[in-house]
């Protein structure tokens, strides 16, 4: 229910920017940003959570709902690294190291904790990461990898399964792009980028909380035990 109502509303999306173009794309464009800002976002957090959920139980997991974190995943676009293949190929390791150099989380956090000294200066700069990193993932791992930013070993172990993951989803954003217009796309993308925190939309909160990873904790990724109650039952 929740994937085919985030469906919907793509649809809407790119439906509201056609109608609207007319009388000017930009109120078109305010309709997809509101909705992905709000609906958009909240279906996209809560499909990246259970994708988590069904991968802690993968062995009695049926093709339907492999099928749904698949599909799931496709909305998502370049945002994020990859849930479907993510939780299925490395989530157990993260559980199993937690915090060690075995860790594949340790490495997405490098992106977190470490920010481009040209933006680190200043708050505005560190929004500017966020959102890019939110709204390009896939992009800003893949580029750092193969210059030798920051290398992950996992990408050429899994590079088959990763790369028909990428060429997927840009499929179906190309899908959507033809099928129902500008607006389903950048409902798609806007509502993928500000679940995971881009624009220091609300949902940063949780991934701060629970994937913080700093030299002070050995790069334990999660912080979720300490700290205000309040923030965590507002971030949970």
């Amino acid at each position: 229910g929740l994937l085919l109502l985030h469906l919907l509303l793509a649809c809407a999306c790119g439906w509201a920017c056609a109608s609207a173009s007319a009388g000017g794309w930009l109120a078109g464009a305010a309709v997809a940003v509101g909705a992905s800002a709000t609906l958009g976002a909240f279906c996209a957090f809560n499909l990246q959570q259970l994708t988590h959920e069904i991968s802690h139980n993968v062995l009695n997991t049926s093709y339907g709902l492999h099928a749904l974190m698949f599909l799931s995943d496709l909305s998502f676009g370049v945002c994020g690294p990859g849930w479907h293949s993510y939780y299925l190929l490395l989530h157990n390791q993260h559980h199993q190291s937690a915090g060690s150099r075995e860790d594949p989380d340790v490495s997405f956090q490098m992106y977190w904790s470490v920010i481009p000294r040209t933006l680190s200066t200043t708050r505005m700069g560190r929004v500017a990461w966020v959102t890019i990193f939110g709204l390009f993932t896939q992009i800003v791992v893949l580029t750092c990898h193969f210059i030798g930013v920051n290398r992950l070993n996992f990408l050429m172990q899994f590079k088959l399964p990763l790369a028909f993951l990428l060429a997927s989803k840009l499929a179906f954003w190309c899908g959507s792009y033809y099928l129902f217009g500008m607006g389903s796309v950048l409902y798609l993308w806007l509502s993928s980028g500000f679940a995971l925190g881009a624009f220091a939309h609300p949902y940063l909160g949780f991934w701060i909380i629970q994937h913080l990873a700093v030299p002070k904790n050995g790069h334990q990724p999660t912080v979720s035990y300490g700290g205000s109650e309040w923030w965590q039952y507002a971030n949970s």
